[in-house]
C-alpha cells in the first residue's frame, strides 16, 4: 500500500490536502482516507476516517479481522520463545546497543554495575 497526497480544492479554507491510498491487492484506484485540515494551527485528517476504517476492516476475512483486534488489544497469542530465539534476540540487542553512537545513560549504568547490565535476565526485559 502507498499513501498518496493530492493537492485539491481541499477544505473550506481552500488549503486542504486530500490523502488516499492505493492497495495493490484489491484495486489500483486510490481510496480516499481523509482531508488534512488545519484547525488552530494543528493539522487534522478528517472526512469519513471512521467510515474508511470500517470499510477496510470489513474487507478482511474473519480470521484476519480477529488477528487485528487481538493485536490492537494486546491479547494475541504469545510467541513461543525457544532458547535459539532468545539467544538470537540477545545477540541482536547487543549489536543494536553497540551501534548507538551516543549512549551516555547506558555507559553510566555499565560503569556502575556491568554485571547487572550484561545479565541476560535483565536484558530480556527490553525485548
Amino acid at each position: 500500500m502507498s499513501l498518496v497526497a493530492d493537492h485539491g480544492s481541499g477544505n473550506q479554507q481552500g488549503d486542504g490536502l486530500a490523502f488516499s491510498e492505493t492497495n495493490n491487492v484489491s484495486s489500483s484506484a486510490p481510496l480516499v482516507l481523509g482531508v488534512l485540515e488545519q484547525h488552530d494551527g494543528v493539522h487534522v485528517i478528517t472526512k469519513d476516517f471512521d467510515a474508511r476504517l470500517a470499510q477496510d476492516m470489513n474487507r478482511l476475512s474473519v480470521e484476519e479481522r480477529q488477528t487485528v483486534y487481538e493485536e490492537i488489544h494486546g491479547v494475541n497469542a504469545p510467541i513461543e520463545e525457544t532458547p535459539e530465539m532468545i539467544d538470537t534476540s540477545l545477540r541482536q540487542l547487543e549489536q543494536a546497543i553497540q551501534n548507538i553512537q551516543e549512549k551516555s545513560a547506558y555507559d553510566l549504568a555499565f560503569s556502575r554495575n556491568p554485571g547487572y547490565i550484561q545479565d541476560p535476565k535483565h536484558r530480556l526485559m527490553y525485548l
